[in-house]
């Protein structure tokens, strides 16, 4: 298969992302603005993007993810990540990128709290949060890896609109 940029700069994105998350738990903001200005100059020469869908791809990545770091089921380092990749995905690809995210998400979270024997206090958060409460101890899970696995998603399963 060939390898093309338009697959090898998001994953590249990706493997930062993911490296940074795992060994720091965060996403620093220089690195949030550095793929912010590479996805710029991307679009800019190299991207079949018009600059309104790399914007629209920003705009969408941060405003999909905003509600999960407000109830605090996500870091706002996610968010900053969605919004540097929504650049060079654009927003339907974004979109559909987010929704996958969301599956990958809960299977890695439900997957790590029972590594973690945590089950019973996961169910105890849920029942929390269905009353509209946000849960005073929370289990963190590294969301880029739900991030590369729903870009993963994507590129093999094709988008869901």
């Amino acid at each position: 298969m060939f390898v093309t940029l338009t697959t090898l700069l998001p994953l590249s994105y990706l493997a930062i992302a993911v490296v940074d998350d795992l060994c720091f738990r965060k996403f620093h903001n220089w690195l949030f603005i550095a793929l912010t200005l590479v996805g710029v100059i991307y679009v800019s020469f190299f991207a079949e993007l018009t600059a309104m869908q790399a914007l629209g791809g920003f705009v969408v990545g941060g405003a999909l993810m905003l509600p999960l770091v407000i109830m605090g089921a996500i870091g706002a380092g996610d968010m900053k990540f969605m919004m540097c990749f929504g650049i060079l995905m654009g927003t339907l690809k974004i979109f559909e990128i987010f929704v996958y995210a969301l599956f990958w998400g809960a299977l890695i979270g439900v997957l790590q709290s029972m590594l973690a024997g945590k089950l019973p206090e996961l169910l105890a958060n849920m029942k929390i949060m269905m009353h509209k409460l946000k849960p005073s101890k929370t289990q963190k899970i590294p969301y880029t890896i739900a991030i590369m696995m729903a870009w993963f998603s994507h590129r093999f399963f094709g988008g869901l609109l």
